[in-house]
């Protein structure tokens, strides 16, 4: 005669008992993956708050302060050499003037596109692709609204503070783009070039606009 111990017969195999460090160890590897997530998310709440913040991110947070008219936002973002030429007076008046008139001359400006930085050491240089439509005829001019695109560059320098805008030197650079985009002779470039970089040579006395 067979019993269930001997193994004989038709008894029902009795269930193994799975072992105890294996339950251990998957809870060993669940914790272990939580941490990794934890930390993993611990270190891109620091790399969001404490480290600085690429060119790209700093032209993108400035042109849409730029499209708001937040002219005490976007001065924050000037450069060292370009406030010396810029007191927030005078940025604050210039801008306003220039908002002013794209408003007489319902001038609407899109930046449809922010290229790929081309970054040399301190200095990066990223270009700009902008819609602007004038929706009224110009004067003496037989032509109706016109709409044009063009793609200037935008130049930061890093600072001890960050990605700052260089407003001084874009300035040039956008001038000397836009009229070699326009056709215009090598010659009156480069003469509208050092024209430029006398203007900006040397920060107006303090007090003086």
């Amino acid at each position: 005669m067979t019993t269930p111990e001997s193994g004989g017969g038709n008894a029902a195999p009795q269930p193994r008992p799975r072992p105890a460090r294996k339950t251990r160890a998957g809870l060993a590897v669940l914790v272990a993956a939580i941490l990794i997530v934890l930390a993993g998310g611990g270190a891109a709440y620091y790399y969001f708050l404490y480290l600085p913040a690429t060119p790209k991110a700093v032209l993108t947070e400035y042109l849409a302060l730029e499209q708001k008219n937040d002219y005490d936002g976007t001065y924050r973002f000037l450069s060292e050499r370009s406030r010396k030429f810029y007191s927030p007076e005078k940025w604050k008046a210039d801008q306003a003037l220039q908002t002013q008139m794209m408003a007489q001359w319902k001038i609407t400006a899109e930046h449809t596109v922010i290229g790929e930085p081309k970054r040399s050491g301190d200095t990066c240089r990223i270009p700009v692709t902008t819609k602007t439509t004038m929706a009224v005829a110009v004067p003496g001019s037989t032509d109706g609204p016109t709409t044009e695109t063009a793609t200037l560059p935008y130049i930061l320098v890093k600072e001890k503070t960050g990605w700052k805008i260089a407003f001084i030197e874009q300035i040039i650079e956008q001038s000397v783009e836009a009229m070699r985009q326009k056709g215009v002779s090598d010659e009156e470039i480069e003469q509208t070039r050092k024209a430029l970089e006398e203007m900006f040579k040397e920060p107006p006395p303090e007090g003086q606009p």
